[in-house]
């Protein structure tokens, strides 16, 4: 248990101005720096709840009163699977879908005739169109193709699901007509253009046929095209004869060019037949040579000199050196003349071939030349009679395949009345504009806190001071409870004690009393 004597000392000496002997009771002065107010609002009374609630009902309201107003829109649809006129100009593609002609469909089904001749249908069908033509009747109408096959889904957008379905029932109708006729007209055109083609091809086979006729007995093509043969046959030969004396020449010329680098490296070149007499000399050489460098070592230059043996050997190095060096020097000297020898054979090989192959080009030039004439006015032929084959092929079918070309579109479903509407999706846009609602709100707060902000740094700029009131050492309650009242837990002493202090009164003081101890209190 503290001892309240030793708090009172330790008080004193904390704060001076605290007068222990006097027994009045004890003020005691408590301040904060400057900085963030501490006193917190309840949340139903703050601005910013109040803010936050009033901009999301306003936002909320004014979304879900557009969401909700606006009318339903259906869209009917009918499946159509349009299939590509054989022979008339277009192709399938990969898996039998041919999406050129389905594109091309789909800006057909949007032609402004098409689009009144449905409203037409549509009219005589007892709907009601009032005001609508084709201009208007365009935007609610759309062709979507299924990809990577011929399917094509022909929709209208409204609000009358009814009308809606007969429009497009209309215009699958106007379009089956449209296209019969159509067809019709595509394929009697091509019959006729065929036909032109097919006359101008048999009367230009007929011309050419005649004109091939005409130069093979002119230049008697049938015999020369058997000496032309022989001389092409002899032009070949020629020409590789030439080819070969060629590389013969590009051969000895790099033969050459070796050899005089090997020369110029300073290597022995010798023939191979005389490479063995070079080995066995130089051999010969190396051994005398070291033998010659033994004695040397064992025995002084006086004595080598006078021993008669022994005095021949450095002659016999030296001979055998110079039979060497002679050697080197005339396999040189004949290998060099030996390959520019070669060097200049092979190039007139090769002006030989180059004269013998000009006088057979010359020879086989009047030939090629004109069968090459011979054999260009026969392939014009051939190519005329192909294309006249072809097309009689494709009037045959063409004329026996047309009843079929008049069902070119199928419609796989047709349109029905729509039960629901596709937009707008008002469960969704609601929870859109429920986030528009709470960001907008979000967004108010924090601009409005950041406009005040400045007002609210101004007031946490000024210090707090508060008031600790409690009896001097004596005056008060001994034993435990003569602790200082502001150590207390607030509601601790009773209104007895509190009233037993000297000059005591319960009540809390005004800001004013507050400012004046402040300014009365020791520095």
């Amino acid at each position: 248990m503290p001892d309240p004597s030793r708090e009172i000392a330790h008080r004193d000496e904390l704060y001076p101005a605290v007068d222990r002997d006097s027994a009045g009771p004890q003020v005691e002065i408590l301040s904060r720096p400057a900085g963030p107010g501490t006193v917190k609002t309840p949340l139903r009374h703050s601005g910013r709840f109040k803010l936050f609630a009033l901009v999301f009902l306003l936002v909320l309201g004014a979304g879900s009163a557009w969401n909700f107003t606006r009318p339903p829109l259906y869209r009917a649809t009918a499946t159509a699977l349009v299939e590509v006129p054989e022979g008339i100009g277009f192709s399938a593609g990969e898996g039998g879908a041919d999406t050129q002609n389905v594109a091309v469909q789909g800006r057909v089904l949007l032609a402004r005739d098409l689009l009144a001749d449905t409203l037409e249908r549509a009219r005589q069908q007892g709907v009601a169109l009032a005001g609508l033509d084709p201009d208007s009747l365009r935007p609610m109408l759309d062709v979507q193709p299924t990809p990577e096959t011929n399917l094509v889904e022909m929709g209208a957008t409204g609000g009358d699901p009814e009308q809606l379905a007969a429009l497009v029932n209309a215009w699958t109708e106007a379009y089956l007509a449209r296209r019969q006729n159509q067809v019709e007209s595509d394929v009697d055109q091509t019959l006729v253009r065929l036909q032109e083609e097919y006359d101008r091809l048999d009367a230009s086979k007929r011309e050419k046929a005649a004109a091939l006729n005409d130069y093979r007995k002119r230049y008697d093509i049938d015999t020369m095209q058997s000496e032309g043969n022989q001389a092409l046959a002899r032009l070949t030969a020629l020409t590789t004869e030439l080819n070969k004396a060629r590389a013969e020449a590009v051969k000895a010329e790099a033969e050459q060019a070796a050899l005089e680098e090997a020369i110029a490296r300073g290597e022995p070149v010798v023939p191979q037949s005389e490479k063995g007499d070079l080995v066995a000399l130089e051999t010969k050489a190396g051994e005398l040579r070291k033998r010659l460098a033994e004695l040397q070592k064992r025995y002084t230059p006086v004595y080598l000199q006078n021993e008669p043996i022994l005095r021949e050997l450095p002659d016999e190095l030296r001979t055998l050196e110079e039979s060497i060096a002679r050697l080197k020097a005339e396999g040189r000297d004949y290998l060099r003349s030996s390959a520019r020898r070669d060097v200049e054979r092979a190039r007139r090989q090769v002006q030989t071939q180059e004269q013998q192959l000009a006088v057979a080009r010359s020879e086989a030039s009047r030939f090629t030349a004109r069968y090459a004439r011979y054999e260009t006015l026969k392939q014009d032929l051939e190519k005329v009679d192909e294309l006249h084959r072809e097309l009689e092929g494709r009037l045959v079918e063409i004329k026996a395949k047309a009843p079929e070309r008049y069902a070119q579109v199928k419609v796989i479903e047709p349109a029905f009345a729509p039960r629901r509407p596709i937009q707008p999706d008002y469960w969704r846009d609601f929870l859109y504009t429920l986030a528009a609602a709470g960001l907008s709100a979000l967004l108010a707060v924090l601009l409005v806190e950041f406009l005040s902000r400045r007002i609210r740094d101004e007031e946490d700029a000024l210090p707090v001071t508060g008031v600790r009131v409690f009896a001097p050492a004596g005056a008060g309650p001994s034993g435990r409870d003569a602790r200082p009242l502001a150590h207390q837990a607030p509601g601790a002493l009773a209104q007895t004690e509190i009233q037993s202090l000297p000059g005591s009164i319960l009540r809390e003081l005004l800001i004013g009393e507050v400012r004046s101890l402040t300014e009365l209190a020791d520095p």
